[in-house]
């Protein structure tokens, strides 16, 4: 009996150090619809733990996924992820860390950034097909109402993520799988926030038909006024902080390397929302498309401004890493 005591001993501390909000993940205690406890905002080092736990155990106990050949996509499983949400002076200090001196589109880009958890447990859920390392953002799409995402800091939003399910099949691109996930921020009902995440997992060429149509090149047409912008080495902390996206991409060069990248990366939302001071526009909805990664350090990127179109250009060397369109 004594012998089986240090393993029930270990066994109680792994379950102590679990996340209060994330434990049912791991002891796959969830179903399609699964609501965070607490506050999103207050998910912590265990919770982060957590999610880990859960996604190399996904990486032992690989979850199925089904490409529908007649209809030239994966079947992506439904998940939805619910939570409440307030982004009160101490998330709004972190913030201030990872985008000094903010203003307008700028700001309201504190929603994308604390709405990332609702991402990162949707690819930690036991029924999500996708392998999370490794998987990078391509594109996003945000939306806000700005009387609102401007007037309700301090007080308690709800906030919803959706996975899946009719209408949002993965889809098979040359470099791999392509998927969705969908957020939205309400106060009262009323809609504070939208975002549409594009991410995409590597896939081997040979695993799963790819797809013959040749995506059509669009020129890079990028005009207007050049701003310096230099990202340090250890930049990524102050974003994670705020979002908790600790994906070694972006925190390791050796697991950046080991995943085919150069060196360890920038977030791409902290890339855009540092585009976005730069710049100085404002509007209503903005979309981003990540076409290279930035490689870290970076103190020779160039931030072009056109206010007439409302296009933005984060390059390096001529070459084009962020496209950004804003819309009034």
């Amino acid at each position: 009996m004594l012998f089986f005591l240090p393993f029930v001993l270990a066994a109680g501390l792994c379950y102590l150090c679990l996340g209060r909000a994330t434990r049912a993940l791991l002891l796959d205690k969830v179903g399609p619809l699964y609501r965070l406890s607490g506050d999103l905002a207050e998910i912590g080092t265990r919770d982060i733990i957590t999610l880990l736990f859960c996604i190399l155990k996904k990486y032992i106990v690989r979850p199925d996924l089904h490409y529908d050949c007649a209809r030239q996509c994966f079947i992506l499983p439904r998940i939805a992820v619910e939570a409440t949400l307030c982004v009160d002076n101490d998330v709004l200090r972190k913030y201030d860390r990872a985008v000094p001196q903010h203003s307008g589109l700028a700001t309201r880009m504190v929603w994308a950034a604390v709405t990332t958890p609702l991402v990162l447990v949707i690819l930690a859920h036991p029924n999500c097909p996708i392998m999370p390392l490794g998987a990078v953002n391509v594109s996003n799409t945000f939306s806000w109402d700005e009387k609102l995402a401007d007037s309700v800091y301090g007080e308690e939003v709800n906030v919803e993520a959706q996975f899946g399910g009719a209408g949002m099949e993965g889809r098979r691109v040359k470099s791999g799988l392509e998927f969705d996930v969908h957020i939205r921020v309400l106060h009262h009902g009323r809609l504070v926030f939208t975002q549409e995440v594009r991410l995409l997992q590597f896939l081997q060429r040979h695993r799963y038909p790819a797809e013959t149509a040749q995506a059509v090149q669009q020129a890079n047409t990028c005009s207007g006024e050049s701003r310096s912008l230099v990202l340090t080495y250890e930049i990524p902390k102050t974003w994670a902080q705020v979002c908790k996206d600790y994906n070694p991409i972006h925190h390791s060069g050796l697991a950046a390397k080991a995943l085919g990248f150069p060196n360890k990366i920038a977030h791409g939302n902290h890339v855009l929302a540092l585009a976005l001071r730069q710049s100085g526009l404002d509007g209503t909805k903005v979309s981003v498309a990540f076409k290279r990664p930035c490689v870290l350090p970076a103190s020779d990127l160039s931030v072009i401004v056109n206010p007439q179109t409302g296009r933005i250009c984060v390059s390096r060397g001529g070459k084009i890493l962020v496209e950004v369109d804003v819309t009034k």
